[in-house]
């Protein structure tokens, strides 16, 4: 096999993918531009402007990162999606080194299968952090399993820390990586991820004045992730036995580092409300290394013609909702035109909306966050109608599952519609995705 057609081709399956979601911008990422704007014009990492600070975003070097893009004066979202598309592709790499040591000439299998995994570029074009967190999990732990087999090198510290600023779980990652470091040669790698990290941390705690980003109390709910966690099982139900069978056959010390960082995924999910977490998006991390064990079956498991059954079934299974998936793309690009519609009409101080990201970011009022993200009281204290009509909003956006009566999307929002007083509907807008219809109600103060 000629190494470098086999990878050039694989590249331009990753193209594909990219090219065909390119329309797919999800609303969240506006959240962390906003807060990279906001940076750029008052000096302020907050919400809105002359507030208190909050913490709505659980990325805090993609948020950076588009602040320097701001700064350059670039086209902030299409610099960030092309970044997105970038690490996307570069997550070949790591993966393949990683292939390359541990299953030798075998190392072809998971690459194929994540050349397959379209959830993974799906999130890489949607101006999120996703891709690049995996490529810096990928080269992590590249590098740190080449250190603990030469027993020497600290540059896998350097890659967790970019990680953990990437994202929070990143911590528990090189935790985990440092315990395991220790046992296998004795020595630590604390020193270069510590002392800048707690740095941050300080830092953090004291700007924002809380332990987690605001984002976890908002999402938090008690085993919320379950059927999260089963949908993947069922779905994924192939490679979760082909991992098993990698386990207890060859119980290397590698495989079940690789497992605990699996674990972690899933403890991420267990307890939150995971509404983004569509097209597996906090479980890319787990599906993407179990795509190694696969390759530890087929390699053990040496009947071609059944080796190649067992990987169409593997990309079969990660195919079925491809369709949904695309229309679910072609939903998302529709509303960010409506919502980009809707931010053209805004002109007041004060609107409460619980799709905040794209109204947040091109426009200049102060938002009032409905889905809690955004907002510190309500997201430690539940959602309170009586706290938002106390602050007067100029324009009240409500989600309705009907254009002829209001029915709320959420309890939450029928029950702020029956409590507001003085506020007249002067727009319906109408926007359409697989399940159905649903209508943004746009209340004006009289």
């Amino acid at each position: 096999m000629n190494k470098k057609r086999f990878l050039f081709t694989l590249i331009l399956i990753i193209l594909f993918f990219q090219i065909l979601f390119w329309h797919y911008t999800i609303d969240d990422s506006y959240i962390s531009f906003r807060y990279a704007k906001n940076l750029l014009e008052s000096g302020e990492l907050t919400w809105n402007i002359d507030e208190a600070p909050v913490e709505g975003y659980s990325n805090f070097l993609w948020v950076m990162i588009a602040f320097l893009f701001l700064k350059l004066g670039l086209d902030l979202i299409l610099s960030m999606k092309l970044l997105g598309a970038f690490f996307g592709i570069l997550t070949l790499y790591p993966l393949y080194k990683i292939s390359k040591d541990l299953l030798k000439e075998y190392y072809w299998v998971p690459l194929i299968l994540f050349a397959s995994f379209y959830h993974y570029f799906l999130w890489s074009i949607s101006g999120m952090e996703t891709s690049m967190f995996i490529f810096l999990l990928i080269l992590g732990i590249w590098l740190f399993l080449k250190e603990c087999k030469e027993q020497k090198g600290y540059l896998s510290g350097l890659i967790f820390l970019l990680l953990s600023l990437t994202r929070p779980e990143g911590i528990i990652i090189f935790g985990v990586s440092s315990i395991y470091r220790y046992f296998q040669f004795r020595k630590w790698q604390w020193f270069i991820f510590i002392i800048p990290y707690c740095i941050y941390f300080i830092w953090r705690i004291h700007y924002f004045g809380f332990f987690f980003p605001n984002t976890y109390y908002a999402k938090y709910a008690l085993f919320g992730g379950m059927h999260y966690i089963l949908t993947f099982t069922l779905f994924f139900s192939i490679l979760i036995f082909l991992e098993l069978y990698a386990l207890i056959k060859h119980k290397d010390k590698e495989l079940f580092y690789l497992l605990t960082i699996q674990l972690i995924f899933i403890y991420s999910v267990l307890n939150i409300n995971p509404i983004m977490g569509h097209n597996y998006r906090f479980l890319i991390g787990l599906i993407i290394l179990s795509f190694i064990f696969a390759g530890f079956f087929l390699r053990d498991f040496k009947n071609k013609i059944a080796n190649i059954i067992i990987i169409g079934l593997i990309i079969i299974s990660m195919f079925i909702g491809f369709i949904t998936s695309l229309e679910g793309t072609n939903y998302h690009a529709n509303n960010t035109l409506i919502l980009k519609d809707i931010t053209q009409n805004i002109s007041t101080k004060i609107t409460a909306v619980g799709d905040v990201g794209i109204i947040g970011f091109y426009s200049d009022s102060k938002i009032i966050d409905l889905f809690l993200l955004n907002d510190a009281f309500m997201a430690h204290n539940g959602f309170n109608t009586s706290y938002i009509l106390n602050q007067n909003p100029d324009i009240i956006i409500l989600r309705s599952t009907s254009k002829e009566k209001f029915i709320g999307s959420t309890k939450d929002e029928e029950n702020l519609y029956n409590h507001m007083q003085n506020y007249s509907v002067y727009e319906i807008k109408e926007y359409s995705f697989t399940q159905g219809t649903e209508y943004y109600w746009l209340f004006k103060k009289e």
